[in-house]
């Protein structure tokens, strides 16, 4: 076994190594950690309303959420399987918003079409655009886009004239 002096001479001759190493494979040993440990969502929301289909298989819910990586309120709407949620503060309960908001008191009207899609009616003035899924524009952008929307073509139509 190494003695204290011996220690220390053996680690002087290591030079920078002998802190570098053991520093380096600390920082490698967190980092993966971190990738494979989900992260917190610091998102928080509040269902304002609900509008079930006829059949109330599925759910388009009005949310005011409040983006923790950008800092936006914004009004979200949720489609969801199955009954909606009651009124109030909410956990997350889908993954992405199929609609986007800048204007988080925007008065949004929600109806479902007999095709299975929700039609949404903005309020006057308010612009809109399909954007891509994680409607980055409207978390990131949205003092440069004023009152608008940002929607999935896929999942809402916005009726016409609105």
């Amino acid at each position: 076994m190494l003695s204290g002096s011996k220690l220390w001479s053996w680690a002087a001759r290591l030079g920078p190594f002998w802190y570098a190493v053991p520093s380096a494979v600390v920082v490698l040993l967190g980092l993966a950690t971190c990738n494979f440990v989900d992260t917190t969502d610091f998102d928080t929301f509040r269902v304002d309303a609900s509008v079930a289909n006829a059949n109330g298989t599925r759910s388009a819910v009005l949310v005011r959420q409040w983006h923790s990586d950008s800092s936006a309120t914004v009004k979200c709407i949720w489609l969801l399987a199955g009954p909606p949620p009651s009124s109030g503060p909410s956990p997350r309960r889908s993954p992405s918003c199929a609609l986007v908001a800048t204007d988080p008191d925007a008065t949004l009207v929600l109806r479902w079409q007999a095709n299975g899609k929700l039609q949404v009616r903005l309020p006057p003035g308010t612009t809109s655009s399909a954007s891509d899924p994680g409607h980055s524009r409207c978390y990131f952008e949205r003092a440069e886009l004023g009152k608008h929307a940002c929607y999935s073509r896929e999942q809402i139509e916005i009726e016409p004239g609105s």
